[in-house]
């Protein structure tokens, strides 16, 4: 009963800690969607690289 009502109560400390966390959670989902976007792009170029060299 004792820890349910210290994890119920969360001190300052803990709340900054979490905003860092989703922060740092959030930015790293946006990172990766970056990152797989650059990748997307990239297969693009390539494709079209590819293609274009075809014609000659």
């Amino acid at each position: 009963m004792v820890t349910l009502q210290a994890t119920a109560k969360t001190t300052p400390l803990e709340n900054v800690i979490r905003l860092i966390l989703n922060k740092s959670l959030k930015r790293l989902i946006w990172e990766e969607g970056n990152v797989r976007f650059l990748i997307r792009q990239n297969l693009l170029v390539k494709t079209r690289v590819q293609a274009h060299l075809k014609h000659f």
